[in-house]
């Protein structure tokens, strides 16, 4: 629709197993991840877009969600940019400050963080348009199913586009 923002949660393991090359060759898991990211945010600063992107890091060494509460779940998940129009300080941040962390993350539970930012930004938003998370990540880490129905329902009822990279 002419007019509407899209919104776009970049959900992105920063896990050890992400730390590594396939086949010890070339760029690791991690750089690809960035490089897919980056390209994302590119895309949207070229194109004059009004869309915003935000960015969920799961894997890290801390914990920075609102869903982490007294050490009790959602570990490891940090809300690194919240949902904004992409700009140069975000395109640097992605590609100079972020590095692997030495904790595995839970990439369901990161899935939900996203969607709670994605859910929060968008209630007082005027004219949405499409919403998706870019879950981007090697699955190489453990992970609890816990709810993945529940998790599949959610989106679907909320409109939320899933995209697994």
């Amino acid at each position: 629709m002419a007019g509407c923002k899209d919104y776009i949660i970049l959900c992105l393991d920063t896990g050890p197993s992400m730390d590594t090359a396939p086949l010890d060759e070339g760029e690791t898991r991690l750089e690809t991840a960035l490089n897919i990211a980056s390209r994302v945010v590119q895309q949207k600063m070229f194109a004059g877009s009004k869309d915003f992107v935000g960015l969920v890091l799961f894997g890290t060494n801390d914990t920075d969600n609102e869903l982490a509460v007294d050490g009790e779940g959602y570990q490891h998940i940090t809300v690194a940019w919240q949902p904004a129009q992409p700009s140069l300080e975000f395109l640097r941040y992605l590609t100079n400050q972020i590095t692997a962390g030495d904790t595995p993350g839970d990439f369901i539970d990161a899935l939900v963080v996203a969607m709670d930012v994605l859910v929060k930004t968008v209630s007082t938003a005027k004219r949405v348009g499409e919403k998706k998370i870019y879950l981007i990540t090697d699955v190489g880490s453990e992970y609890t199913d816990d709810g993945l129905g529940e998790i599949a329902a959610g989106l679907r009822d909320r409109g939320i586009q899933l995209i697994v990279v």
